[in-house]
């Protein structure tokens, strides 16, 4: 796929090269629908972590998954990634939510409920950010990261009370 590589390459020179030649509103009409449109097709080679055939096995185990097979909580954490981050698929948060929950109850307690807390923290498609279902996400990780993220809510007040004592125990 040398197209779409090239074009991940030089998206920003393209842009350029084509503002010379047309207004800013033509520029804008034209580009950015076409940009959209080649990110959701290409979206695998944009993507360092995972390739298609990746990304086609984790759906196809999701599908297994649904259909009984056990998996464990690092896999379902990575089907939960590719909804989130829209790898390979379009991005869908109430799948992404779905897939981080079951990671989290087959055992992954340190990437998926810190998956979990940032993607409420920031949103992720129709999932509106929430501040307070990211804290308590953050509390089921081990990570130390979601520990960094706990003492930013004590210390932001997240859940309604700002206690810097917490805050600084967290971090």
């Amino acid at each position: 796929n040398r197209l779409s590589t090239f074009i991940a390459e030089h998206i920003n020179e393209l842009t350029e090269a084509f503002s010379r030649q047309y207004d800013e509103e033509t520029v804008e009409m034209v580009l950015a629908p076409m940009y959209e449109q080649f990110k959701n097709q290409f979206a695998l080679t944009l993507s360092a972590n995972y390739s298609k055939e990746d990304v086609d096995h984790l759906l196809e185990l999701a599908n297994k998954y649904k259909d009984g097979m056990h998996l464990s909580g690092v896999v379902l954490n990575d089907i939960g990634t590719i909804h989130q981050e829209g790898i390979g698929i379009p991005i869908d948060g109430e799948a992404a939510v779905y897939w981080f929950n079951e990671a989290y109850n087959a055992g992954d307690t340190l990437y998926a409920p810190t998956n979990l807390g940032d993607l409420y923290r920031k949103g992720c498609g129709t999932v509106k950010p929430d501040l307070t279902k990211a804290f308590e996400a953050y509390c089921l990780s081990t990570d130390p990261y979601a520990h960094y993220r706990i003492g930013q809510a004590y210390e932001e007040g997240w859940i309604g009370i700002t206690d810097l004592g917490l805050a600084m125990k967290w971090y």
